[in-house]
């Protein structure tokens, strides 16, 4: 299933395992615009197949609806569900309080990978990469309220990681290298941590302070 457009309402989508890909672009001028925005009565459901989602308000002029000028915005009653891999990207407009990718639905990946990338990513519910790894890409604030659970945790861009929850739960966490360094970086986590190797990256690299 392929979609692309502006914006997306409410509405479920099953791919009965094949893939899914939605690509959302929001218009430009002020008002509630967004990049990819899915509220209430939603649910994303690929069974075996993988799930894509980009959306891009850089054109747009949010203000504080429902996040509006968000580049994704996930609110819904159903969580984002596959086996595969999932994959969210987004990027904000210009406003107050927006964010590139705001989570406020469950996302679970029970056999594959997780990749979120956005400016700003806020977590208002929890994100799981049952026995996969968890990828996070940013280039502003990273904030959570809900929990993260993967096999693997790595993290990707000069942004600042704030994630603090004590329901965290990775086995492993990496981040950043040696010529591409992460902001500062607090992580918590419910039980045994190991400083790893997650994909490609080894260890954790920062430019700031690293607790």
């Amino acid at each position: 299933i392929w979609m692309g457009g502006n914006a997306t309402n409410q509405g479920f989508i099953n791919s009965g395992g094949g893939d899914i890909d939605m690509q959302m672009y929001a218009q430009g001028g002020t008002g509630p615009k967004w990049g990819f925005y899915n509220f209430g009565n939603f649910s994303i459901t690929a069974g075996a197949g993988n799930i894509s989602i980009f959306g891009d308000a850089s054109a747009a002029v949010g203000d504080n609806y429902n996040g509006a000028g968000n580049g994704v915005f996930l609110f819904t009653n159903n969580p984002i569900t596959a086996d595969g891999n999932i994959s969210i990207t987004g990027y904000d407009g210009t406003g107050n309080n927006i964010v590139g990718v705001d989570i406020r639905s469950a996302v679970t990946s029970t056999a594959g990978n997780i990749t979120i990338i956005g400016d700003d990513l806020s977590f208002g519910a929890a994100v799981s990469a049952a026995t996969g790894a968890l990828n996070l890409t940013a280039s502003g604030t990273v904030t959570q309220s809900a929990a993260l659970t993967a096999n693997g945790l790595g993290l990707n861009g000069a942004g600042t990681f704030t994630l603090t929850n004590t329901s965290n739960n990775v086995s492993t966490i990496a981040g950043g290298d040696a010529s591409n360094r992460l902001g500062n970086v607090a992580y918590r986590d419910a039980d045994n941590l190991e400083i790893g190797t997650v994909g490609s990256q080894s260890g954790i690299f920062g430019s700031g302070t690293v607790l």
